[in-house]
């Protein structure tokens, strides 16, 4: 929840990549977009109503020293999630060698989602929250910049990076602007979820330059020519990492595959903009670390195969 779609694809192989290409590759996603009335309310609004009194008295009065406690309490109360999803770590990891049962990493992923509510609802209290920020990498988004051709953060959605990498970068002095999904913030699409929704962006927008937001039609045009003109100037641009699109390639990560969608290469590539890997994490200690990683390489002789699997090999040293 709160993880942004992502671009759609479009045909990829070196700069043989026509210019007349750009209408297709937002069309998957634009086909996800919210068409018709739109509803007023929807089953994750109410949800989410349910529980933002407590989350928020809890967020604002309980020190944060004692949040990773409260979120694994929270995190044990959610048996079925818990244990649908270390069904799905089993399934996925079946051959690798799990350092601990599946059931233990699938709670303190809970209880990560758990501390990442937290972080955004302590955000909008007096004093906001002061997070420990690290960044990593920053020799090669410099590098990236000393081209002059901009550079696209390709973020991965880990649980924290929503709010994490924005705020990183925008601590070090680096403009950000960010591809964004209408429905980013509690995934919904209604009346009401969109006011929920803001629980999230308005925290975001704090340390971004702009939000680039998708629409349907001539706004997912004009999104994609925003993005554009934005790298063309030496811009930093961020797009989280995702499968959907009208082209995905895959590639082995550990004991599964990564699905990747050909939009960010595509533009990488079409541009000649960098594309640099960016992972989030929480450390044992309770900070954060964003890193920014190597460039992939882009040039006439990658294709989004190539692209995938340099982006695999990162993941997997960071996992």
């Amino acid at each position: 929840p709160g993880h942004e779609r992502e671009m759609g694809g479009g045909r990829l192989k070196g700069r043989k990549v026509a210019s007349g290409t750009v209408g297709g590759e937002l069309a998957a996603v634009v086909r996800s977009l919210p068409r018709g009335p739109q509803p007023w309310l929807e089953g994750v609004d109410l949800r989410v109503l349910a529980k933002l009194p407590l989350s928020a008295a809890l967020a604002w009065g309980v020190p944060e020293r004692h949040w990773a406690a409260l979120a694994s309490a929270s995190a044990r109360l959610e048996g079925g999630a818990r244990r649908r999803l270390a069904g799905q770590i089993e399934t996925v990891l079946a051959a690798v060698a799990l350092a601990e049962p599946a059931d233990r990493i699938a709670a303190r992923h809970l209880a990560m989602l758990r501390l990442d509510q937290l972080g955004y609802l302590r955000s909008h209290a007096p004093g906001g929250w002061p997070a420990d920020l690290t960044l990593d990498g920053l020799e090669h988004l410099h590098g990236a910049l000393a081209a002059g051709r901009g550079a696209i953060l390709w973020v991965a959605p880990t649980v924290f990076a929503p709010l994490i990498a924005k705020r990183a970068l925008h601590e070090a002095g680096f403009p950000l602007h960010h591809l964004s999904h209408p429905a980013h913030g509690f995934s919904s699409r209604s009346r009401v979820g969109r006011l929920l929704n803001q629980l999230r962006t308005r925290v975001e927008d704090r340390h971004l330059a702009e939000r680039v937001l998708l629409g349907q039609g001539n706004e997912a045009q004009a999104a994609l020519r925003r993005i554009g003109a934005l790298l063309r100037g030496n811009a930093v641009v961020s797009i989280t990492v995702g499968r959907h699109g009208s082209r995905v390639a895959d590639a082995a990560l550990m004991g599964g595959r990564l699905q990747v969608a050909s939009g960010a290469p595509h533009l990488a590539m079409r541009l000649g903009a960098a594309l640099l890997p960016t992972t989030v994490w929480r450390t044992s200690a309770g900070g954060f670390v964003t890193r920014i990683s190597r460039a992939l390489p882009t040039g006439d002789d990658a294709s989004l195969e190539s692209v995938a699997s340099g982006l695999a090999e990162i993941l997997e040293d960071f996992a």
